[in-house]
């Protein structure tokens, strides 16, 4: 699929959800069951109907380390690396500039800790500690405010904001817990509802995070739910959740192999992320601190399974995260390969490849 092709499809995506939505959720509860082995031979190429690759651009004023996460709005990459800065790349890969100002004074942030954008009016939200950030498609701030209460994820679903909130140690009776909530919001971020997703109660304060907050995923009128819950317990919180009116329903079961816990005691997979797009159910998940991730076609039953990713031309597994779950079009990120430490080393590419 040629550049201008693949364009074309993100644009029409981007505006997929402008649709009335009237479906209800689903009362069947899917179960798929995740294989015994790995398959270390997948490739790319073996799942991916097209790939595009973006070499970012590498300047000093826009060079990234780590990337956190990746979001596609108006044919421009918002990169939001380790550093808390938010940078904005077209899809050649030049850099078109930052989102916003570093810093602790007035329009300036540090420590972002959710972002979301509008595909409707094209704004985009910043969280970053207790600061609510606005802006509008030209990048301009548009509104800021102090917050009360802070957020890991903010999302748009059918024109409404929501937010997810991890809060960690709050102490109750005989211990403390961990909680995981979500609130729809109102267009001033005031909290309209709330509801609670998780509740892990514990004996000593102990928290931990697995390094992914893909909390919801949608296309057309289905909206999906998962949070992980990062501590031990002795069973495996292993259900997607459908999402409809603040209401949760049950929609797909992820059979892990059994035994799902160690001869300690100790859960065997620690599940960071189980997301849904037009035609698959992905997860990424641990075992023995190594990265897994498990693709399952809903349509045919094709089960893909890999350990640390999928392997690319060169022969490195890369994980691919989704970007549109519309298309089923996800991203990989690939660092630059090492040089000499006498030289600044080569922003890292983005990969955007649309499966099957």
């Amino acid at each position: 699929m040629d550049d201008l092709m693949l364009r074309g499809l993100l644009f029409v995506a981007m505006f997929s959800g402008f649709f009335a939505c009237v479906e209800k959720p689903k009362s069947e509860l899917i179960e798929i069951n995740v294989p015994d082995k790995v398959n270390t031979e997948i490739t790319l190429h073996d799942i991916a109907d097209s790939i595009q690759f973006i070499q970012l651009e590498t300047r000093p004023d826009a060079f990234i380390s780590r990337i956190n996460e990746v979001y596609l709005h108006d044919n421009k990459l918002y990169i939001w690396y380790v550093f808390q800065k938010i940078l904005v790349f077209d899809l050649d890969g030049k850099f078109l500039g930052a989102l916003g100002k570093q810093g602790d004074g007035p329009g300036e942030y540090r420590s972002v800790s959710a972002m979301a954008i509008d595909d409707r009016s094209g704004e985009i939200y910043v969280f970053a500690n207790y600061k609510f950030l606005r802006y509008s498609p030209k990048h301009e701030l548009l509104e800021e405010k102090r917050m009360n209460a802070s957020f890991d994820y903010l999302c748009m679903l059918d024109g409404e904001r929501f937010g997810i909130s991890q809060e960690y140690g709050n102490e109750v009776e005989g211990g403390f817990a961990n909680e995981t909530k979500l609130y729809r919001l109102g267009a001033d971020i005031a909290i309209l509802d709330t509801l609670p997703l998780r509740k892990v109660e514990m004996e000593k304060k102990i928290a931990s995070v697995l390094g992914y907050t893909d909390y919801i995923s949608s296309f057309g009128c289905n909206h999906f739910i998962y949070t992980p819950v990062t501590t031990n317990e002795n069973y495996l919180r292993d259900t997607l959740y459908q999402f409809k009116d603040m209401q949760l329903m049950p929609f797909a079961k992820l059979n892990f192999p059994k035994p799902h816990l160690d001869d300690r005691g100790f859960k065997k997979y620690y599940i960071a992320n189980v997301v849904h797009t037009a035609n698959y159910i992905s997860s990424h998940f641990y075992e023995k601190s190594s990265l897994h991730q498990f693709l399952y076609h809903m349509g045919s039953g094709e089960p893909y399974y890999v350990k640390d990713g999928f392997l690319d031309e060169d022969g490195d597994r890369l994980n691919l995260r989704v970007l549109c779950a519309e298309k089923d079009l996800f991203y990989f990120v690939k660092s630059a390969e090492y040089k000499s430490g006498a030289q600044e080393e080569a922003n890292p590419m983005i990969g955007l490849v649309r499966l099957k």
